[in-house]
């Protein structure tokens, strides 16, 4: 749901926005650029090259100017025989603009962190990085470990812009002990294909620059009005034009994964890494993190855990996360091809597409103990280098987790809290709300459902209620022999009125059609994609022409509205409306204007900490929501809501 901050963005940010690329001008781009480089390749590149160099040319250009005005400053000065104190100053600033421009570019790199993984330590490891290396023509100067699951090659510029850069391999834990010796090695034979020797230089630089160039707005921010508006403009636009040969980039360094490992290996590999990211970000991080509900301090040796349970996928979701990998299309936005593209181009699609459950389950069946990459590579140090990643995930994560313990205990006494109060008075259709919300947040979704059962009983139209009512049968409706069609009715229902759940209702239903072979019927919830778009459009666009209506917020929540604004004494004054809509008009989008002041603070910036205030606090009431401090500029909207009836909730 896009959070709209109507005014409170700096000068500089609202000039940016308006240079930069949506989504869709961005596709737009890339698509152009891709019927043009079909038909002209050479050409493509050739200009490719021209909007690669207009960065340099961009920076040249301001220092010049500025030298050159103060030149003109001098020469003035001398040409009328006399220096005065102005021409000076004037000097004096410029030059001062020059170094300020200049130290900014001069942009330090932080080389990636890890541990780091030496030749005599670890020969097995250089062993087998020498063989890729020398086949592709390029070298890895410097390895380190880490805590992701990931293996990545990086350039790392010792001088900035000017370059000079060393090769970094950044290998994950996890992902060693995922893998076999063999998959690694096609990984890392697509890895170096990005610094093979055997691309062009050309190639190679305009690959490497769009980093470089993102690295530059990441460093600049809006610190810099002389080069962060033109590097929003410039960036999104080479990306989008580079795009066709980024791919192609990709691509190539497939082609070498094939010729050095062969299409086999490559094609497991590439859905060897789906499916055991996917089993770890969505079973073993979230069984995890659930232990702090019971355990005040993080675990030890989480590593060990992860390295024991990450080979041992569960069955039940195999051909789920399968489907899921080979139905996923990519946009033109991602430089990584979809998967599916990337196994028909080493001839291994039609494989996966037609594997048995057998086949797959084959596939991912545990690694014998000793084969793991990691155990093969980092032999008898692997203990120990387990033991210090594990450590520092323990030490940056204490302090969180120990809070989340403590959040879960605060659950479970206001739990206890409403139960107490219900054996004396019926619960408000609030505290119905909250103490199932309550439950989701320990884990206990059985306990939940006749909950959401009642709110029902007493507002139909409740979305919340809809979606976790429709998300648990669709989960769990073999287990408990439930009717998991009631699910789709529910999952629909629940983003017609708040449309803050399409994408996840539309992603639980699909899943319940997939496993029910069910495919067909999927475009009953696929055809609503362009609507839910239009809708969110239309509220992400905020006017003073908009027709604005009286909110409908029940008194409990409207009274915890004036709680919160008696509460932040900076706002002192609030008024709620909600907007016409025409797309999906059930599903409502409030619009919360506010005025706020506190002595001695004012600007843009005071004006946009106090909107995401506000906004934190609405997002968990229902519906969409704009949030707008009123100023000068937005008078006739201030006025324009004001002139809904009721509309003022709080004026301190």
């Amino acid at each position: 749901m896009p959070i709209v901050h109507y005014n409170t963005k700096s000068n500089v940010d609202k000039l940016a926005d308006k240079l930069t690329l949506s989504d869709e001008q961005f596709e737009t781009i890339a698509k152009e650029t891709e019927t043009k480089a079909a038909n002209d390749y050479a050409g493509y590149k050739r200009r490719l090259i021209a909007f690669a160099s207009l960065g340099y040319l961009y920076i040249g250009f301001i220092v010049v100017i500025l030298l050159g005005l103060v030149l003109i400053t001098c020469w003035l000065s001398f040409a009328g025989h006399r220096i005065y104190a102005g021409a000076i100053k004037i000097v004096i600033v410029l030059l001062i603009l020059v170094f300020l421009v200049l130290k900014s570019l001069w942009i330090k790199y932080d080389p990636p962190q890890g541990i780091p993984l030496g030749r005599q330590d670890y020969p097995e490891l250089f062993k087998l990085l020498d063989e890729i290396c020398v086949k592709l023509n390029t070298r890895a100067d410097k390895v380190v470990l880490d805590e992701t699951f990931n293996a990545a090659v990086t350039e790392h510029p010792k001088l900035g812009l000017l370059g000079f850069n060393t090769n970094y391999l950044i290998l994950g834990l996890p992902f060693l002990q995922s893998v076999r010796k063999e998959e690694l090695k096609a990984v890392l034979a697509h890895e170096f294909g990005h610094l093979s020797g055997k691309h062009s230089q050309t190639s190679r630089w305009i690959y490497s620059l769009r980093i470089q160039w993102a690295n530059i707005l990441e460093k600049l921010g809006d610190k810099s009005f002389l080069f962060y508006p033109f590097f929003m403009w410039y960036m999104p636009r080479y990306v989008a034009y580079s795009m066709i040969l980024i791919r192609d980039h990709e691509k190539a360094a497939d082609a070498d994964s094939v010729k050095i490992t062969g299409a086999d290996a490559v094609g497991n590999m590439l859905m060897l890494v789906a499916l055991k990211g996917k089993h770890l970000g969505e079973e073993i991080w979230q069984e995890i993190y659930k232990k702090a509900m019971t355990q005040e301090e993080a675990p030890e040796g989480i590593y060990n855990e992860i390295g024991e349970r990450i080979n041992h996928l569960p069955v039940r979701k195999l051909r789920q996360w399968l489907d899921e990998e080979l139905k996923a299309e990519g946009s033109k936005i991602e430089t990584h091809p979809p998967t599916k593209e990337r196994l028909a181009l080493c001839g291994q699609l039609s494989k996966f597409e037609n594997i048995s459950d057998e086949d797959l389950e084959k596939l991912v069946a545990p690694i014998p103990p000793g084969e793991s990459a990691a155990e093969a590579l980092l032999g008898d140090k692997l203990p120990q280098l387990s033991a210090q990643i594990s450590a520092n995930w323990h030490n940056q994560v204490r302090e969180l987790w120990q809070q989340r313990h403590q959040y879960y205990l605060q659950v479970k006494e206001e739990i206890n809290k409403l139960e107490v109060k219900q054996e004396q008075e019926p619960l408000t259709i609030n505290d119905l709300k909250q103490k199932a919300y309550l439950l989701e947040e320990l884990d206990e979704n059985k306990e939940a459902v006749p909950i959401y059962y009642q709110i029902l009983e007493q507002n139909p139209s409740d979305a919340i209620a809809d979606f976790n009512l429709g998300a648990y049968i669709s989960r769990k409706y073999k287990q408990e022999n439930l009717n998991g069609d009631e699910a789709l009715n529910l999952l629909e229902q629940s983003f017609k009125t708040d449309i803050r759940l399409a994408d996840a209702a539309k992603y639980l239903a699909c899943n319940y059609l997939r496993e029910q072979k069910r495919h067909h019927e999927s475009e009953r919830f696929e055809k609503y994609e362009g609507e839910i778009k239009e809708a969110m459009d239309e509220r992400a666009s905020l006017k003073d022409t908009d027709e604005f209506l009286q909110e409908d917020l029940d008194k409990e929540t409207m009274q915890l509205v004036v709680e919160m604004c008696q509460a932040i004494p900076q706002i002192t004054e609030m008024c709620v409306v909600k907007k016409n809509v025409k797309k999906y008009p059930a599903s409502r989008h409030f619009v919360i204007g506010a005025k706020v002041y506190a002595k001695g603070v004012d600007g843009e910036e005071f004006r946009l900490s106090m909107a995401n205030i506000i906004m934190q606090y609405f997002n968990q009431f229902p519906g969409t929501k704009s949030v707008v401090v009123f100023d000068m500029w937005t008078k006739k909207l201030e006025q324009k809501m004001k002139d809904v009836p009721g509309s003022v909730v709080f004026k301190r």
